[in-house]
Protein backbone atom coordinates (compact mmCIF):
# COMPACT_ATOMS: atom_id res chain seq x y z
CA UNK A 1 0.00 0.00 0.00
CA UNK A 2 2.58 2.30 0.58
CA UNK A 3 4.43 1.87 -2.17
CA UNK A 4 1.46 2.12 -4.52
CA UNK A 5 1.19 5.84 -2.62
CA UNK A 6 4.49 6.59 -3.43
CA UNK A 7 3.54 5.71 -7.00
CA UNK A 8 0.61 7.90 -7.09
CA UNK A 9 2.67 10.92 -5.75
CA UNK A 10 5.03 10.29 -8.78
CA UNK A 11 1.76 10.08 -11.06
CA UNK A 12 2.65 6.68 -12.28
CA UNK A 13 -1.44 5.73 -11.39
CA UNK A 14 -1.83 2.56 -13.20
CA UNK A 15 1.52 1.18 -11.55
CA UNK A 16 0.03 2.26 -8.28
CA UNK A 17 -3.24 0.43 -8.98
CA UNK A 18 -1.06 -2.78 -9.62
CA UNK A 19 0.52 -2.55 -6.08
CA UNK A 20 -2.78 -1.93 -4.62
CA UNK A 21 -4.38 -4.71 -6.33
CA UNK A 22 -1.56 -7.05 -5.27
CA UNK A 23 -1.70 -5.75 -2.15
CA UNK A 24 -5.72 -6.62 -1.46
CA UNK A 25 -4.92 -9.94 -3.82
CA UNK A 26 -2.81 -10.55 -0.59
CA UNK A 27 -5.56 -10.52 1.94
CA UNK A 28 -7.48 -13.35 3.11
CA UNK A 29 -10.83 -14.17 1.42
CA UNK A 30 -13.40 -12.10 3.49
CA UNK A 31 -11.15 -9.95 5.22
CA UNK A 32 -12.21 -6.39 6.51
CA UNK A 33 -9.28 -5.16 8.09
CA UNK A 34 -7.85 -1.78 8.33
CA UNK A 35 -5.30 -2.74 6.00
CA UNK A 36 -8.28 -3.44 3.08
CA UNK A 37 -9.99 -0.55 3.59
CA UNK A 38 -6.86 1.51 3.32
CA UNK A 39 -5.74 -0.19 -0.06
CA UNK A 40 -9.26 0.48 -1.17
CA UNK A 41 -8.97 4.16 -0.22
CA UNK A 42 -5.65 4.71 -2.04
CA UNK A 43 -7.36 3.12 -5.15
CA UNK A 44 -10.29 5.58 -4.84
CA UNK A 45 -7.95 8.44 -4.72
CA UNK A 46 -6.38 7.54 -8.08
CA UNK A 47 -9.61 6.77 -9.65
CA UNK A 48 -10.51 10.67 -8.29
CA UNK A 49 -7.45 12.04 -9.96
CA UNK A 50 -7.89 10.25 -12.82
CA UNK A 51 -11.60 11.37 -13.17
CA UNK A 52 -12.87 7.92 -13.21
CA UNK A 53 -15.39 9.15 -11.12
CA UNK A 54 -17.73 6.26 -10.44
CA UNK A 55 -15.25 3.39 -9.55
CA UNK A 56 -13.84 5.88 -6.81
CA UNK A 57 -17.08 6.81 -5.71
CA UNK A 58 -17.38 2.90 -5.46
CA UNK A 59 -13.96 1.56 -4.34
CA UNK A 60 -14.30 4.36 -0.94
CA UNK A 61 -17.60 4.17 -0.27
CA UNK A 62 -16.77 0.32 0.80
CA UNK A 63 -13.58 1.68 2.62
CA UNK A 64 -16.33 3.59 4.66
CA UNK A 65 -18.79 1.00 5.04
CA UNK A 66 -15.71 -1.35 6.21
CA UNK A 67 -14.55 1.17 9.11
CA UNK A 68 -18.07 1.92 10.10
CA UNK A 69 -19.06 -1.29 10.33
CA UNK A 70 -15.29 -2.61 12.46
CA UNK A 71 -16.31 0.81 14.30
CA UNK A 72 -12.95 2.21 13.97
CA UNK A 73 -12.79 5.88 14.14
CA UNK A 74 -8.74 6.74 12.81
CA UNK A 75 -9.56 6.75 9.05
CA UNK A 76 -12.90 7.70 9.40
CA UNK A 77 -12.36 11.71 8.28
CA UNK A 78 -10.17 10.84 5.67
CA UNK A 79 -12.83 8.45 4.20
CA UNK A 80 -15.63 10.89 4.48
CA UNK A 81 -13.06 13.82 2.90
CA UNK A 82 -12.23 11.91 0.10
CA UNK A 83 -15.65 11.22 -0.79
CA UNK A 84 -16.58 14.74 0.02
CA UNK A 85 -14.04 15.79 -3.23
CA UNK A 86 -15.35 12.80 -5.97
CA UNK A 87 -19.13 13.97 -5.22
CA UNK A 88 -18.30 17.69 -5.59
CA UNK A 89 -16.65 16.92 -9.05
CA UNK A 90 -19.59 14.91 -9.60
CA UNK A 91 -21.94 17.82 -9.30
CA UNK A 92 -23.15 16.72 -5.87
CA UNK A 93 -22.45 19.92 -3.79
CA UNK A 94 -24.90 19.43 -0.99
CA UNK A 95 -23.76 15.85 -0.45
CA UNK A 96 -19.98 16.77 -1.13
CA UNK A 97 -20.49 19.38 1.68
CA UNK A 98 -22.04 17.18 4.16
CA UNK A 99 -19.36 14.33 3.59
CA UNK A 100 -16.77 17.48 3.97
CA UNK A 101 -18.21 18.95 7.04
CA UNK A 102 -18.42 15.46 8.69
CA UNK A 103 -15.06 14.86 8.09
CA UNK A 104 -14.03 18.25 9.14
CA UNK A 105 -15.88 17.64 12.59
CA UNK A 106 -14.49 14.50 13.40
CA UNK A 107 -10.57 15.49 12.70
CA UNK A 108 -11.49 18.57 14.93
CA UNK A 109 -12.83 16.38 17.99
CA UNK A 110 -9.61 14.13 17.53
CA UNK A 111 -6.92 16.73 17.37
CA UNK A 112 -5.75 16.27 14.47
CA UNK A 113 -4.85 20.08 12.98
CA UNK A 114 -3.84 18.59 8.94
CA UNK A 115 -6.34 17.16 8.97
CA UNK A 116 -8.17 19.65 10.23
CA UNK A 117 -6.39 22.11 7.41
CA UNK A 118 -6.72 19.46 4.33
CA UNK A 119 -10.83 19.57 4.98
CA UNK A 120 -11.20 23.36 5.83
CA UNK A 121 -9.48 23.85 2.25
CA UNK A 122 -12.43 21.22 0.93
CA UNK A 123 -15.18 22.73 2.39
CA UNK A 124 -13.87 26.10 0.91
CA UNK A 125 -13.43 24.62 -2.31
CA UNK A 126 -17.34 23.42 -2.78
CA UNK A 127 -18.57 27.12 -1.28
CA UNK A 128 -16.42 29.28 -3.83
CA UNK A 129 -17.62 26.67 -6.88
CA UNK A 130 -21.21 27.51 -5.22
CA UNK A 131 -20.44 31.25 -5.87
CA UNK A 132 -20.16 31.77 -1.71
CA UNK A 133 -16.90 33.42 -2.15
CA UNK A 134 -16.73 35.00 1.53
CA UNK A 135 -17.29 31.14 3.12
CA UNK A 136 -14.57 30.51 0.66
CA UNK A 137 -12.15 32.87 1.34
CA UNK A 138 -12.35 31.95 5.53
CA UNK A 139 -12.20 28.13 5.15
CA UNK A 140 -8.94 28.87 2.63
CA UNK A 141 -7.24 31.49 5.05
CA UNK A 142 -8.23 28.88 7.98
CA UNK A 143 -6.60 26.31 6.00
CA UNK A 144 -3.49 28.25 5.06
CA UNK A 145 -2.94 29.21 8.71
CA UNK A 146 -2.75 25.73 10.07
CA UNK A 147 -0.70 24.15 6.91
CA UNK A 148 2.19 27.38 7.41
CA UNK A 149 2.15 26.39 11.66
CA UNK A 150 2.41 22.80 10.66
CA UNK A 151 5.26 23.08 8.00
CA UNK A 152 3.10 21.08 5.70
CA UNK A 153 4.40 22.31 2.62
CA UNK A 154 2.17 20.76 0.48
CA UNK A 155 -0.67 21.78 1.85
CA UNK A 156 0.99 25.14 2.11
CA UNK A 157 1.06 25.04 -1.49
CA UNK A 158 -2.49 23.66 -2.17
CA UNK A 159 -3.41 26.59 0.07
CA UNK A 160 -1.76 29.00 -2.13
CA UNK A 161 -3.16 27.76 -4.99
CA UNK A 162 -6.83 28.32 -3.81
CA UNK A 163 -5.74 31.91 -2.11
CA UNK A 164 -4.41 33.02 -5.43
CA UNK A 165 -8.01 32.25 -7.25
CA UNK A 166 -9.22 34.39 -5.13
CA UNK A 167 -6.93 37.13 -5.48
CA UNK A 168 -7.38 36.78 -9.27
CA UNK A 169 -10.70 37.06 -9.05
CA UNK A 170 -10.53 40.37 -6.64
CA UNK A 171 -8.17 41.92 -9.53
CA UNK A 172 -5.01 41.68 -7.34
CA UNK A 173 -2.65 40.28 -10.11
CA UNK A 174 0.33 40.01 -8.22
CA UNK A 175 -1.06 39.10 -5.56
CA UNK A 176 -1.99 36.04 -7.08
CA UNK A 177 1.15 35.83 -9.04
CA UNK A 178 2.69 35.83 -5.35
CA UNK A 179 0.84 32.81 -3.96
CA UNK A 180 1.33 31.03 -7.53
CA UNK A 181 5.22 31.42 -7.36
CA UNK A 182 5.44 30.41 -3.90
CA UNK A 183 3.34 27.33 -4.65
CA UNK A 184 4.94 26.51 -7.68
CA UNK A 185 8.68 25.91 -5.88
CA UNK A 186 7.02 24.03 -2.98
CA UNK A 187 5.38 21.65 -5.52
CA UNK A 188 8.39 21.38 -7.91
CA UNK A 189 10.57 20.79 -4.37
CA UNK A 190 8.01 17.92 -3.15
CA UNK A 191 7.96 16.52 -6.78
CA UNK A 192 4.30 16.99 -6.97
CA UNK A 193 3.25 16.98 -10.55
CA UNK A 194 -0.70 16.96 -10.27
CA UNK A 195 -0.13 20.11 -7.84
CA UNK A 196 2.46 21.76 -10.32
CA UNK A 197 0.15 21.20 -12.85
CA UNK A 198 -2.60 22.98 -11.48
CA UNK A 199 -0.45 26.07 -9.92
CA UNK A 200 0.88 26.18 -13.60
CA UNK A 201 -2.64 26.66 -15.32
CA UNK A 202 -3.82 28.83 -12.58
CA UNK A 203 -1.00 30.88 -13.40
CA UNK A 204 -1.95 31.04 -17.42
CA UNK A 205 -5.14 32.02 -15.90
CA UNK A 206 -3.85 35.40 -14.13
CA UNK A 207 -1.46 36.20 -17.32
CA UNK A 208 -4.45 35.97 -19.56
CA UNK A 209 -7.02 37.94 -17.19
CA UNK A 210 -3.15 40.60 -17.49
CA UNK A 211 -4.14 40.51 -21.38
CA UNK A 212 -0.54 38.92 -21.72
CA UNK A 213 -1.20 36.06 -24.33
CA UNK A 214 2.36 34.66 -24.90
CA UNK A 215 3.15 33.60 -20.94
CA UNK A 216 -0.03 32.88 -20.55
CA UNK A 217 -0.21 29.91 -23.42
CA UNK A 218 3.01 28.85 -21.99
CA UNK A 219 1.82 28.61 -18.99
CA UNK A 220 -1.44 26.77 -19.88
CA UNK A 221 0.33 24.47 -22.63
CA UNK A 222 2.97 23.28 -19.94
CA UNK A 223 0.01 22.52 -17.69
CA UNK A 224 -1.61 20.35 -20.21
CA UNK A 225 1.20 18.25 -21.40
CA UNK A 226 1.79 17.80 -17.36
CA UNK A 227 -1.67 16.35 -16.67
CA UNK A 228 -1.95 14.27 -20.13
CA UNK A 229 1.38 12.47 -18.60
CA UNK A 230 -0.87 12.10 -15.43
CA UNK A 231 -4.11 10.78 -16.99
CA UNK A 232 -6.34 13.42 -15.42
CA UNK A 233 -8.65 14.30 -17.94
CA UNK A 234 -10.58 17.51 -16.27
CA UNK A 235 -7.34 19.00 -15.62
CA UNK A 236 -6.71 18.48 -19.38
CA UNK A 237 -10.09 19.59 -20.31
CA UNK A 238 -9.96 22.77 -17.57
CA UNK A 239 -6.45 23.99 -19.42
CA UNK A 240 -7.83 23.33 -22.96
CA UNK A 241 -11.05 24.95 -21.96
CA UNK A 242 -8.99 28.29 -20.64
CA UNK A 243 -6.77 27.86 -23.83
CA UNK A 244 -10.05 28.46 -25.62
CA UNK A 245 -11.17 31.62 -23.72
CA UNK A 246 -7.57 32.92 -24.12
CA UNK A 247 -7.60 32.85 -27.45
CA UNK A 248 -11.43 33.73 -27.96
CA UNK A 249 -10.23 36.93 -26.60
CA UNK A 250 -7.61 37.65 -28.52
CA UNK A 251 -9.98 37.30 -31.62
CA UNK A 252 -8.47 33.64 -32.85
CA UNK A 253 -11.87 32.01 -32.55
CA UNK A 254 -11.06 29.09 -35.22
CA UNK A 255 -8.41 28.24 -32.58
CA UNK A 256 -10.70 28.76 -29.35
CA UNK A 257 -13.21 26.46 -31.16
CA UNK A 258 -10.40 23.55 -31.57
CA UNK A 259 -9.26 23.91 -27.63
CA UNK A 260 -13.31 24.36 -26.47
CA UNK A 261 -13.80 20.93 -29.17
CA UNK A 262 -11.37 19.10 -27.13
CA UNK A 263 -12.24 19.62 -23.84
CA UNK A 264 -16.05 19.22 -24.34
CA UNK A 265 -14.73 15.40 -25.80
CA UNK A 266 -12.75 14.76 -22.29
CA UNK A 267 -15.35 15.74 -19.98
CA UNK A 268 -18.21 14.12 -21.43
CA UNK A 269 -15.74 10.88 -20.66
CA UNK A 270 -15.37 11.93 -17.24
CA UNK A 271 -18.67 13.17 -16.26
CA UNK A 272 -17.55 16.22 -14.39
CA UNK A 273 -20.57 18.55 -14.51
CA UNK A 274 -18.78 21.52 -13.19
CA UNK A 275 -16.33 21.72 -16.09
CA UNK A 276 -18.65 20.47 -18.93
CA UNK A 277 -21.41 23.37 -18.31
CA UNK A 278 -18.75 26.03 -17.93
CA UNK A 279 -17.22 25.05 -21.43
CA UNK A 280 -20.36 24.41 -22.86
CA UNK A 281 -21.02 28.29 -22.34
CA UNK A 282 -17.72 29.30 -23.15
CA UNK A 283 -17.62 27.32 -26.36
CA UNK A 284 -21.40 28.12 -27.16
CA UNK A 285 -20.33 31.94 -27.45
CA UNK A 286 -17.66 30.70 -30.44
CA UNK A 287 -19.69 28.64 -31.87
CA UNK A 288 -22.12 31.36 -32.78
CA UNK A 289 -19.31 33.63 -33.53
CA UNK A 290 -18.40 31.28 -36.16
CA UNK A 291 -22.27 30.63 -37.43
CA UNK A 292 -22.36 26.57 -36.89
CA UNK A 293 -24.98 25.26 -39.00
CA UNK A 294 -28.07 25.44 -37.58
CA UNK A 295 -28.78 21.76 -35.83
CA UNK A 296 -24.81 22.04 -34.54
CA UNK A 297 -26.29 25.40 -32.96
CA UNK A 298 -29.47 24.44 -31.88
CA UNK A 299 -27.91 21.30 -30.11
CA UNK A 300 -24.97 22.95 -28.49
CA UNK A 301 -27.55 25.54 -27.14
CA UNK A 302 -30.24 23.24 -25.68
CA UNK A 303 -27.16 21.01 -23.83
CA UNK A 304 -26.64 24.75 -22.61
CA UNK A 305 -30.19 24.99 -21.35
CA UNK A 306 -30.77 21.75 -19.94
CA UNK A 307 -27.63 22.50 -17.65
CA UNK A 308 -29.40 25.12 -16.53
CA UNK A 309 -30.16 24.40 -12.63
CA UNK A 310 -26.25 23.01 -12.47
CA UNK A 311 -25.24 26.33 -14.15
CA UNK A 312 -26.57 28.44 -11.46
CA UNK A 313 -24.37 27.07 -8.74
CA UNK A 314 -21.16 27.68 -11.24
CA UNK A 315 -22.04 31.80 -11.70
CA UNK A 316 -18.37 32.40 -9.83
CA UNK A 317 -16.34 29.44 -12.65
CA UNK A 318 -18.21 30.35 -15.35
CA UNK A 319 -17.16 33.84 -15.18
CA UNK A 320 -19.79 36.86 -15.57
CA UNK A 321 -19.04 37.62 -19.44
CA UNK A 322 -20.21 33.93 -19.87
CA UNK A 323 -22.57 33.36 -17.79
CA UNK A 324 -24.50 36.39 -18.85
CA UNK A 325 -24.39 35.17 -22.29
CA UNK A 326 -26.04 32.11 -21.27
CA UNK A 327 -28.79 33.89 -19.11
CA UNK A 328 -29.29 35.75 -22.58
CA UNK A 329 -29.15 32.23 -24.46
CA UNK A 330 -31.47 30.62 -22.07
CA UNK A 331 -34.05 33.18 -22.37
CA UNK A 332 -33.99 33.23 -25.86
CA UNK A 333 -32.29 36.56 -26.54
CA UNK A 334 -29.74 34.91 -28.99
Amino acid sequence: VRRGHLLELTGNYEAALDQLQEALDLLPSGYTGSERAAALDRMGSIYWRSSQYQRALAVLQEALDLEIAAGRRGRLARYLGNLGLVTKDMGAYEQALDYLQRALATAEAQGHREDTARFSLNVGLVYWQTGRVDEAQEYYQRALSLARALNHKRGIATCLGNMGVLARLGGRYAEALGYYQEGLALARDLGEKALEAMLLGNTGNVYMDMGQFKPAVDALQQAVAMDRELGNLDGVARHLGNLGDLHKYAGKNVDAAGYFDEALHLLRQSGNKYYLCWVLVAGAEVGLERALGAADRVNLLAEVAAMNDEGGKLATEIGRREYAFASRVLAGRV
